[in-house]
């Protein structure tokens, strides 16, 4: 994965590294999530990558409203939605035609899962935004909502979830060296290089 930053032929040397000091810090944001279910009860937890809403079970497209600080910006039929934060940009995110968002990066991102029209494309936003998905009521009933792929967070028939950027951040420490955009390069191979 993308937080992997030491090559296992190095790994002895820089975690000593990292343990005697040598190390410099990358701030990460985290996004909260509170699901409330067709039951009415509610789960609130907390995503370094994401936040999953998505169609199982029966082959059928699911139907959402996404607000922005309560404006309807789409209602879209999808496989699912993807919220996630820059570390979760080069995740399931990625796959589904998302950018690669810089870690330091003050965004979230909303990335549609294999839409039903090309006008559904992936959007950023500010992180100080508010979001609210609305599952239509006819799609509840084969939907999940998943925090960062956990499974004992797989919340069924969610009616509403909402998110926010979390006022808790996650520090990683780093070898001295570390290049995220270096990192890109190598485990992407971009330009040949390997």
């Amino acid at each position: 994965g993308f937080l992997v930053d030491v090559d296992k032929k190095y790994i002895i040397k820089k975690v000593s590294e990292i343990i005697s000091g040598e190390y410099i810090t990358d701030n990460r944001i985290l996004i909260d999530g509170k699901v409330t279910d067709s039951n009415g009860k509610t789960v609130s937890s907390t995503s370094l990558n994401d936040i999953v809403i998505y169609n199982y079970g029966l082959l059928k497209m699911i139907q959402a409203k996404i607000f922005i600080n309560d404006f309807l910006i789409n209602i879209q039929r999808s496989d699912g939605v993807i919220v996630s934060t820059p570390t979760g940009s080069t995740a399931y995110s990625m796959s589904n035609g998302c950018p690669i968002v810089s870690p330091g990066a003050n965004v979230i991102s909303i990335t549609p899962i294999s839409p039903h029209t090309y006008s559904d494309r992936p959007i950023i936003i500010n992180s100080s935004d508010r979001i609210r998905i609305e599952i239509d009521k006819k799609s509840v009933k084969n939907t999940l909502a998943t925090f960062d792929g956990a499974n004992n967070l797989n919340i069924a028939h969610p009616v509403v979830i909402e998110i926010k950027k979390s006022k808790k951040s996650l520090i990683i420490a780093h070898p001295k060296d570390y290049n995220y955009f270096k990192i890109l390069n190598k485990k992407l191979k971009w330009g040949g290089r390997a």
